[in-house]
């Protein structure tokens, strides 16, 4: 993410939460791309298990791993300098509430960072990673798991908007891909595909499910796969 690492470079991310962290990667991003930091909160409603893994895959640096409700955070108004979420949004019922109380917890003047994967205006090995996730989502839905389709990009900025931000700024980030049929990259792809069906047995839609699954793995093979855009919005409190 040359983009935002080039606006964010000359400055320090002091005291910095992100939201709905996973694994930590986009917290890895920004521990790359500021100057300087103080300290990482990087908080996710999952199985503490999950954050344990997380936090061991981080060395000497300075981030703390906390499973906690994105929608009632645990800490007090104008807590933070930087917050930031990731590629998230769409797995969430209540966005608007989470987006809200990273404004509450975020100090005047501190830095709002939403990072979203979009669905709009993207090239063919892209859209098979587009398809790809919706049909995930699909599976998620009837396992009773939150998983929305991703934005498109005027959704995103919808959201985004109703913050009242100012020094509001837009870009995108597309990953260079040289080859979108890189063989190791299929085989992974092909292996999620074997997982999601395996999660799919049992379900009334199973044998459609698994004929998409199929398709999928045509496509793959004829078209390859991109990582889908992303929208990347900056501003301040």
């Amino acid at each position: 993410m040359d983009a935002l690492k080039i606006r964010l470079s000359g400055h320090s991310g002091g005291k910095l939460l992100d939201v709905a962290t996973g694994r930590g990667s986009f917290a890895r991003i920004l521990m790359n791309s500021f100057k300087e930091y103080d300290e990482i909160l990087a908080i996710d409603n999952c199985d503490t298990s999950k954050l344990y893994e997380a936090q061991n895959t981080f060395d000497s640096e300075n981030i703390t791993f906390i499973c906690m409700n994105g929608e009632n955070m645990e800490f007090e108004n104008d807590f933070f300098d930087t917050v930031s979420i990731s590629n998230s949004l769409h797995h969430m019922s209540r966005p608007e509430r989470v987006l809200g109380e990273m404004q509450r917890v975020l100090k005047p003047g501190g830095v709002f960072i939403i990072n979203e994967m979009i669905r709009d205006n993207q090239t063919e090995p892209q859209l098979t990673h587009v398809q790809m996730h919706h049909w995930w989502a699909a599976i998620d839905t009837q396992l009773g798991i939150y998983h929305k389709e991703t934005y498109c990009k005027n959704d995103v900025l919808r959201l985004a908007g109703e913050l009242n931000l100012s020094t509001f700024e837009i870009f995108e980030h597309v990953d260079s891909v040289t080859d979108p049929k890189d063989y190791e990259k299929i085989q992974y792809m092909y292996k999620i595909i074997d997982e999601y069906c395996e999660k799919a047995k049992g379900l009334s839609d199973y044998h459609s499910f698994k004929l998409q699954g199929d398709i999928f793995r045509k496509r793959l093979s004829n078209i390859g796969i991109a990582n889908a855009t992303q929208v990347i919005i900056l501003g301040k409190k």
